[in-house]
Order: C-alpha cells, then structure tokens, then sequence
C-alpha cells in the first residue's frame, strides 16, 4: 500500500516511512474485515494510527477524523460521521487530554460545516475548513461497509491550512 511524505511543501509517494521525518501509510493488515488503517510515521516509527473507532452495523459509512502534529507525529482523534438512515450523526471522539488546539469551537465549527452541507459525500469540505481552523494535518478515514459489514469501500485524504495534501481509494462506491 502506498506511502506518502512531504517534500519541497507538496506530499508525494515514497517507498517507505525509513530515513523520513515524516510519513502516513495506507495499511491493510490489522484493520476491521478488509478496512485499511492509515499508520503516521515520525523518523521511521510508527507514532499513531487512525482506523474505524467504531463497529459497523452493515450497509453504512464511517467517517473518522484525526489531527497529526506534523513535528511530532502524534495523532488526536477528533470525531466519527455516521451516515445510515436517517441521517448523519457526529461522535466527538476526542480524549480529555487533547492538545488545546483540538477545541469545543473547532470540533462545533465542523458540526456545523456538516449541517451546511447536508450530504456526507461531501464531508471532505467540512474536513478541509477544518485545518484551516487547527494546525498540523487534518486525516480523514472513510470506510464504506456492505450488509455483512465488510469493507466495500475505502478513502483517506489529509488536509493542512485548507489545502488537500494527498488522498488514496481503494474501491468504487
């Protein structure tokens, strides 16, 4: 699976996180039935990953979202986006000792990016307005689950001050 590391301010693919300062891979093995993780490197060890926080029903989609401190490597979880049914449901996911840049203002500033845009397929806005308002690297973890609950789909994207870094596929909606 791909792995992607800044250089000259734009993100690429590489061989591998060694002899980076920096690096995120797309990771299959380990994950929820065929749901890839996405594995945050600093100088080659392995320093957060960001995977489906929560066990699919069947038949839904998972959006998860992280913040990486690109000078450190460590990852926050932010929030998960459930769309299924009636609609969209936010889960703040934030541990209580998040960095203060992760705020109650920031994580209600995306609630309401979500509810302007109304379809989640869209989600990649709300994520993108919210690096603009946080520091770091902004991941989003999308995970498309059948009725059986396996993975039939999958995309991640990063984002930072509003711009999108990379983003990986893997499967077709």
């Amino acid at each position: 699976m791909p792995v992607y590391a800044p250089r000259d301010d734009d993100w690429t693919t590489v061989p591998g996180p060694a002899g980076r300062a920096l690096a995120v891979e797309v990771r299959t093995e380990d994950a929820l039935p065929g749901t890839p993780d996405v594995v945050v490197h600093r100088d080659g060890t392995e320093t957060f990953t960001l995977q489906t926080q929560a066990v699919p029903t069947g038949g839904e989609t998972i959006h998860t979202v992280a913040g990486v401190d690109p000078e450190t490597g460590q990852g926050t979880m932010l929030a998960a986006l459930r769309a299924e049914g009636g609609g969209p449901s936010v889960d703040d996911l934030r541990p209580s000792d998040a960095p203060s840049a992760y705020s109650d203002a920031a994580l209600e500033g995306f609630r309401d990016d979500l509810a302007e845009i109304l379809i989640p397929v869209y989600i990649d806005d709300a994520v993108e307005s919210l690096s603009e308002d946080i520091p770091g690297l902004v991941v989003l973890h999308t995970a498309r689950f059948d009725d059986r609950t396996r993975c039939a789909y999958f995309r991640t994207s990063a984002f930072a001050g509003g711009d999108l870094q990379f983003e990986e596929e893997i499967g077709s909606l």
